[in-house]
This record gives C-alpha cells, sequence and structure tokens, in this order.
C-alpha cells in the first residue's frame, strides 16, 4: 500500500495543548513500475540496462532502488516508499548513452530508448599560462543531478599530463 503525502501540508495546529492531532490517509494499493529499453539506434532490445527509480527529494532518496533489464529488454519493480510526484526513472547501459525520464507513473509502461552514447573532449589549461594541468577532475552533471551528484547522474575524469580528457 502506498500514500501520496509529502511536502508542504495544510494541516491545523491543535487547537489547546494536549489535544490529539488526527490526520487520515486513504492509502491505495501500491504498484509496479514497469517498462521495456530499446536502443534508439536499431529498436532492437537492451538486456543488462540498470533501472533505477529514486526521488528528487533528498530525503526520499534512501528509499530508491534498481533492477536490471532481461534479454526482452522488459523490467519490473515494485518501489511503494517512493512518493509518484517527484520521482524520476534513470536508465544506463555502457554501450548507450543514459538517459534520466521524469513524469512518468507506476502502471504505465515506460519505454526508454537509450540512443548512441555521447563522447566529450577537452583540454584544461592555466589561465593566461596555456600549461597543461595534470590530473584535473573534470564532471559532467546532467538533468535534475544535484552538485554533488547524488543521484548518480554523472560522469567524470582526469586530464593527463597533456591536460587533455574524454568522457
Amino acid at each position: 500500500w502506498q500514500a501520496q503525502a509529502w511536502g508542504p501540508q495544510d494541516v491545523p495546529p491543535a487547537a489547546a495543548p494536549g489535544e490529539l492531532l488526527r490526520v487520515d490517509f486513504a492509502l491505495d494499493t501500491a504498484v509496479a513500475w514497469r517498462g521495456r529499453v530499446l536502443s534508439a539506434i536499431d529498436g532492437l532490445p537492451i538486456d543488462g540496462a540498470t533501472i533505477t527509480i529514486g526521488h528528487d527529494q533528498e530525503g526520499l532518496n534512501a528509499w530508491s532502488d534498481f533492477e536490471i533489464t532481461d534479454e526482452d529488454g522488459t523490467w519490473e519493480l515494485e518501489l511503494g516508499d517512493v512518493p509518484v510526484e517527484g520521482a524520476w526513472v534513470h536508465v544506463q547501459q555502457f554501450d548507450y548513452a543514459p538517459v534520466a525520464v521524469r513524469n512518468v507513473r507506476p502502471g504505465e509502461d515506460i519505454v526508454v530508448r537509450l540512443p548512441a552514447p555521447v563522447s566529450v573532449t577537452g583540454r584544461v589549461v592555466t589561465r593566461g599560462g596555456d600549461e597543461p594541468v595534470d590530473s584535473a577532475n573534470v564532471a559532467f552533471y546532467f538533468d535534475g543531478e544535484t552538485l554533488l551528484g547524488e543521484n548518480g547522474l554523472y560522469d567524470e575524469a582526469y586530464t593527463d599530463a597533456d591536460g587533455t580528457f574524454e568522457l
């Protein structure tokens, strides 16, 4: 069973000290998150993709969970502890670029098409001196990602002796 009750609530304060406050909830039967992962390149199912479901609100990320797609690219995950509003689905597989999906709900068939991987290359140099910077940390954060990467939607690399990096 699950209920949607998070964020600011319009709950009146008790009128007198010691008065009990009653808040009632109507619980819905928990519905599984499910879907299929396909290649955007050829439309074939992707086996071994990691599906992670989490939430934008930091305190609710402790209830995130993951599943791995089967040979048909299908997956199903029962996660009644994550409120639907603010939830996200992240899909990744090593040979493809990751995708973050929002505004989907459990009980829907969520179809995700993973695109070809994206390569980002560059060079880090000192300001004004154009000297290469060795071992500089270069990080890219994706849509909805927090600065410290708590949701796992980021990638990083270190520069080599010439100051170059590739992600």
